[in-house]
């Protein structure tokens, strides 16, 4: 540093010296290109939504650039959280950390030299201003060259420098002191041409101040939380300022505030507005200072009590639904680890701010600037870590820890110490951790200074060709070549950089060709990737391929990009490498590698030779095709191997020519692509010779005629069918000469398959299927020659067991002539009928039927072909159709529509034929098994009414078919059987259980115990204790109906029973307790302790559990039922008291009039006895009150209408009201046996009671006493 010439601190605060030639170190140069020469900024239309706002078409090739897919969706109010990638950025390649050299030197310098004491404010734009802790200014150019240094404010005995400013043109620079002062320095000598010392708030220091849009005008901010406005006027050549209060503190502190800057002159917001966004501890707000003050938005901000408010603007690029761009700005706010982000727009003269999102973040935030359009930059209080966020994806791309900078805070100014400490408790608590003023952005170069005591630092984005040369430098590779890859897909739509960015990655490439020579398969994976990505297909094997020393790791990669589609042609030594590695190692990959590339690269002899030797007929038929051009050769040697293969269960060959002759003739490509259209018709062609060829080409004497054909129809009649069919869909087959080729086909096929061959029986069948279709679609005559074939087919009666799919297609072939009347000149209706059922196709028969309007037989179709779910839809659907006779068939075949569903046609029955029951009942009484089955149907839907003897029958069925759920139909108390016959039937059936119940029903408890007591002690050791229980749950229903000498003999017998088995222990305890709220205590235990003495138990501790739970459990109910009685007994108290507090509160009277006669309450001259008149009923809710005689005659009516046909809903103990109609409780009433009343005046009550209120109606004292 000795040896950089700069001017000394001394000549410059002397004012000898303003400057120096030589430039310090200037370590900050950004690669910043220029926005795209057909950028064009266009107005708004209308509002954009975020996804717009977000994607931002951004011209520099840098870390915006990145995954720009990846964009917000809507504008919900949404909070995110940011991820971090592992798999990306983690290599420090973003962010760029550097130390301004000369700036700190001269700080250094002058804190040692002249005492101007540590930095405490920094401003950057052009020029970069640093203010310090004992009043002095530095300034420096673009270079680091230190210009001047002013000292006025340690002369004026000001403080520190709290805040600096430069205007938009960087000619003046505002600079705000602790202790209030503000001086204006012209930036180019550094004389003082402003010295402010009352423009803010008196004994108040200066927090911000800043340079609003407006060239003369600024705002500042100082320790009371006011905002000033200094307008600087310059009068006959006078300068001045006024200052005027925007904002006061008293009404909220505001703590920062950041005015809109925008540097362009046609937006509107730069000439015709001055806004500026202001926050507090509680909200922020969006102000317009000019044209005129007013509050355009403000939202409200909540964090920790020792977190400030941060407020941050961006000029955003947006791009509009209708392909329209402007520029908008952004503002971020955040406080404690909230993020916000709201958008201003200008339509139509009006300003609008549109919440767009927020971002919860997983820590607290110190500082918030904006690192181009699509990155924030946050520094974390607690650790002091800047993270780095992508704002659209909420990724957080990179961090780096600051702790070693020395950061400067503005606790000092926040906390008022230079002027006494007069700052809120509330200010100086979030001031702790202030760095407004020492932590700024440039938005020139996006770049964020970051002030240490002695030190100034830039953190930046590296652009992404920076980021490159970065990642070489540290040899990451495998990151440069994923962020090249990145770099290069952005461009996409901007050729020009497309092109510069495909150079940068050759070079790129180059440099990693230089520093991988001694080890060249390190990071190949990538390298590959990235000449694939960017079409430099020739430097894999050029470069890349020569250089290897084992090629096994690039087959492998290469084969990779092969099989996903990304390589299709590659170096003819390549391919012969990667066909013989993969001939070693995996089969199925060297297939498909074959079918992936392209044959002009593939050596033919090699590749034909391995597809043969390895059968791998799939490509072989590609390189026939493909290479040779030959479609014939494929079939000629693959079809006779075709049923080889089968023989061993590998239909894979036959299945695949099937599919290449079905392409072949529909002129697609095999597997892929199209056949050329100068050489389709010939395909074609030879490949319908091949097929009706008569003889193989190397065909013996014994051959059979058509070899190829017959060897499809033998591995499979009914696709080889579908393949001729879909065949003689093209165009070739619908000319005359196509006609009559397509009959030959079908000569040929009934050649080959016989008719009266048994072996041939299915293949003759499936092939008169496809000749009916043909002839119904109109591609075959209807000659006798097919028909006859066809016909003899459908007649024939098969001696031979068919399949159901034989028999479905049988059925399609008849019904495929039926329909187009190809028969109808051989055979009639009825004979065609016969036909029908003879053959069993039911489903030609109910054609036939319909035809006929013979309706009254096609239920009879339907059941004999046991077609269910065709049934139920034709019944549906013709129910209310009389000529159908719906009913009548299924009354007939109703026990076997019973078989097929019983479900379905009960369901039937119940809901469309309920008065026919019975007779559908008396239709199955010949069948028990069906008639048991409709029954069951109709008691298990509950809605049908049936008599007793019905259930009584379905009772007797229920024993036969399933006795096992006799006792759940007798437990229904829905079911009205008849006892008696019941329990007869249990009897007979021996079914114990249902006697049981039975017998409790009718109230015979002796015997239903009895024989309860037989199955506990006839039952084995696995049912003993749920039979147990189930005696001992029957104790339980009957114990309230029975005596208490019988109660106590079942009970005992039953513990009796219980104790004397040790394999019941387990439910002692439970009978016991069961037991307990029935028998004597004192017998019970007596009991247990005889059975315990004649039993094999010799000691009291045997029984000792028992006796400990009878007691434990005669203590726990004692105490419940004391709680309850508490319960009850505070429960009644408040009753009381409630009760007794309604009668002592006071009675008001609202008129002094009877609601019913009108009359005064006081007049005694009524139609009643004087007796009667004496009493007044007062209604204690409504406050109206009526005559005692007056209500009784009201009721009087009352009575009379009881009497009459319109009857009166009247309760006499209920009282009510006739004004207002009120009901109360007579009780609820107040009865006056006396008319005394007296007025009491207002005057009195307010005197006696010290009140203002209404007159109301009172007793006299004489009656109170």
């Amino acid at each position: 540093m000795d040896s950089l010439k700069a001017p000394s601190l001394t000549s410059l605060i002397s004012g000898t010296d303003r400057g120096s030639s030589d430039s310090l170190l200037g370590s900050l140069n950004l690669d910043l290109d220029e926005i795209d020469d057909d950028l064009s900024i266009l107005p708004v239309a209308e509002l954009p939504s975020l996804d717009a706002i977000m994607n931002e078409i951004d011209s520099d090739l840098d870390i915006d650039s990145i995954n720009s897919s990846n964009i917000l969706a809507d504008n919900k109010r949404t909070s995110y959280t940011p991820t971090f990638n592992d798999e990306k950025h983690q290599s420090g390649s973003i962010l760029r950390h550097v130390i301004f050299q000369g700036v700190t030197a001269q700080i250094s310098s002058a804190s040692e030299r002249i005492e101007a004491g540590y930095a405490s404010a920094v401003c950057v734009s052009r020029m970069i201003a640093i203010g310090t802790s004992h009043g002095f200014i530095l300034s420096f150019d673009g270079g680091q060259t230190l210009k001047w240094c002013c000292s006025e404010g340690q002369k004026k005995h000001q403080g520190a420098v709290s805040a600096l400013s430069f205007n938009v043109d960087d000619t003046r620079l505002l600079a705000g002191f602790s202790r209030g002062a503000i001086l204006m320095i012209n930036t180019q000598t550094g004389d003082v041409l402003r010295t402010l010392l009352d423009a803010i708030s008196p004994n108040a220091g200066v927090l911000a101040i800043k340079w609003t849009s407006r060239p003369t005008l600024a705002l500042s901010l100082d320790t009371g939380g006011c905002v000033w406005s200094l307008s600087f006027t310059r009068r006959m050549g006078v300068r001045g300022c006024d200052s005027r209060c925007l904002f006061s503190g008293a009404r909220g502190e505001v703590c920062t505030f950041e005015p809109l800057i925008v540097n362009d002159e046609s937006h509107p917001f730069q000439n015709n507005y001055t806004l500026v966004a202001l926050a507090t501890l509680s909200k922020f707000f969006i102000l317009m200072i000019r044209p005129r003050l007013k509050v355009i938005k403000y939202h409200m901000l909540s964090g920790p009590a020792d977190s400030l408010p941060l407020l941050s603007w961006q000029m955003v690029l947006i791009q509009s639904a209708d392909s329209s761009r402007s520029v908008d700005p952004v503002l971020a706010t955040a406080r404690g680890s909230s993020l916000y982000f709201h958008q201003l727009t200008y339509h139509n003269g009006r300003i609008n701010v549109t919440f767009l999102r927020q971002i919860t973040l997983g820590y607290n935030i110190v500082s918030l600037h904006w690192l181009g359009s699509k990155n924030i930059a946050c520094i974390e209080r607690d650790t002091e870590t800047l993270h780095l966020i992508d704002v659209r994806t909420n990724r957080e791309l990179e961090s780096t820890d600051l702790s070693s900078l020395g950061i400067i805070y503005s606790s000092a100014q926040f906390k008022g110490i230079a002027t006494g400490g007069n700052v809120s408790k509330a200010l100086a608590l979030a001031g702790t951790f202030a760095c407004y003023s020492t932590i700024v952005s440039n938005d020139y170069n996006s770049t964020l200074y970051i002030l240490g005591k002695k030190s100034l630092h830039g953190i930046s984005v590296r652009s992404w060709s920076d980021r490159l040369s970065y990642l070489t430098a540290k040899k990451q590779w495998a990151e440069a070549f994923d962020l090249a890859i990145d770099g290069y897909e952005s461009t996409v739509n901007k050729p020009r950089r497309h092109i510069i960015t495909k150079e940068r990655i050759l070079q790129l490439f180059d440099d990693y060709l230089n520093g991988t020579n001694r080890c060249p398969e390190l990071y190949l994976e990538s390298a590959i990737k990235c000449l694939i990505v960017i079409d430099r297909h020739d430097l894999l094997w050029q470069e890349l391929w020569d250089r290897l020393y084992s090629q096994e790791v690039y087959l492998n990669i290469l084969t990779q990009h092969i099989l996903n589609d990304k390589l299709t042609l590659i170096s003819p030594t390549v391919s012969q490498a990667l066909l013989d590695y993969w001939s070693k190692s995996s089969i199925e990959k060297l297939e498909a590698l074959i079918l992936k590339l392209e044959w002009p690269c593939l050596d033919l002899h090699q590749a034909l030779s391995l597809v043969k030797n390895f059968q791998l007929y799939k490509a072989l038929m590609h390189l026939n095709t493909k290479a040779l051009n030959d479609y014939a050769m494929s079939l000629v040697e693959l079809i006779p191997l075709i049923n080889e293969n089968n023989e061993f269960g590998d239909r894979t060959l036959g299945n695949n020519i099937l599919v290449y002759i079905s392409s072949c003739l529909a002129g697609r490509g095999y597997p892929t692509g199209e056949i050329p259209e100068n050489m389709l018709s010939n395909v074609k062609h030879e490949i319908m010779r091949i097929l009706t060829a008569q003889h193989s080409k190397d065909g013996t004497d014994n051959e059979l005629p058509y070899p190829y054909l017959r060897e499809l129809l033998k591995f499979d009649t009914r696709e080889t069918l579908n393949v001729l069919s879909l065949a003689f869909m093209e165009r070739e087959f619908s000319t005359e000469l196509g006609f009559s080729q397509r009959q030959r086909i079908i000569n040929i096929l009934l050649d080959i398959i016989k008719a009266d061959d048994k072996d041939d029986n299915q293949k003759f069948g499936i092939l008169c299927n496809f000749m009916s279709q043909q002839i119904t679609t109109q591609h075959l005559p209807d000659s006798a020659t097919y028909l006859t074939q066809i016909i003899n087919y459908i007649t024939r009666e098969d001696a031979l067991q068919i399949t159901s799919r034989q028999h479905i297609e049988k059925e399609q072939t008849f019904m495929n002539l039926l329909e187009t009347n190809t028969l109808t000149s051989r055979f009639t209706f009825e004979e065609m009928l016969e036909i029908a059922n003879a053959t069993k196709c039911y489903s030609v028969a109910r054609y036939i039927l319909e035809k006929l309007k013979k309706y009254e037989k096609i239920v009879e179709t339907f059941v004999l072909s046991k077609n269910d779910h065709e049934l139920f839809r034709y019944i549906m659907e013709y129910k209310n159709c009389d000529d159908r006779k719906i009913f009548q068939q299924i009354l007939q075949h109703f026990q076997s529509l019973l078989e097929m569903n019983c479900d379905k046609i009960s369901k039937f029955i119940i809901e469309f034929y309920p008065i026919c029951i019975p007779q559908f009942l008396q239709n199955t009484i010949d069948v028990p098994k069906l008639n048991y089955v409709f029954l069951q149907e109709l008691i298990n839907n509950g809605t049908v009414a049936l008599d007793s003897n019905e259930y009584d029958k379905y009772l007797n069925l229920l024993s036969d078919y399933n006795p096992e759920n006799v006792l759940e139909f007798l437990q229904n108390q829905n079911h009205l059987y008849d006892i008696d016959y019941a329990l007869n039937l249990c009897e007979q059936r021996n079914l114990t259980s249902s006697m049981i119940y039975l017998y409790e029903k009718k109230c015979d408890y002796k015997t239903a115990f009895t024989l309860s007591m037989e199955c506990l002690k006839e039952s084995p050791e696995s049912t003993a204790e749920a039979q147990a229980l189930k005696v001992c749950s029957m104790c339980v229903r009957i114990s309230n109906n029975l005596n208490d000498a019988d109660r106590e003999t079942y009970w005992f017998e039953l513990i009796k029973a219980v104790l004397s088995r040790n394999y019941l222990s387990s439910i002692v305890k439970q009978v016991l307790h069961l037991s307990s709220s029935y028998v004597d205590l004192t017998k019970l235990v007596q009991l247990i302790m005889q059975n315990d003495v004649q039993g094999s138990a010799k000691s009291f501790g045997d029984i000792k559990h028992i006796l400990i739970g009878m007691l434990t459990n005669f203590e726990y109910e004692s105490l419940l039922l004391k709680t309850t009685q508490n319960i009850l007994g505070r429960d009644l108290h408040t009753k009381l008291v409630k009760e007794k507090q309604q009668a002592e509160a006071g009675i008001y009277c609202k008129f002094l009039k009877c609601s019913i006669c009108k009359r005064k309450l006081s007049d005694s001259v009524t139609n009643a006895s004087q007796n009667d008149n004496n009493q007044i009923k007062i209604f204690s809710i409504c406050g109206h009150s009526i005559h005692n005689s007056c209500y009784e005659k009201s009721q009087d009516e009352c009575t009379n209408e009881i009497e009459s046909e319109e009857p009166c809903d009247k309760d006499l103990n209920k009282l009510q009201c006739s004004e207002c109609g009120i009901i109360i409780n007579e009780i609820d009433s107040i009865y006056l046996s006396k008319t005394n009343w007296s007025l009491i005046s207002k005057n009195d009550m307010n005197i006696d009671l010290m009140l203002k209120a209404p007159t109301r109606l009172g007793l006299n004292n004489k009656l109170l006493s």
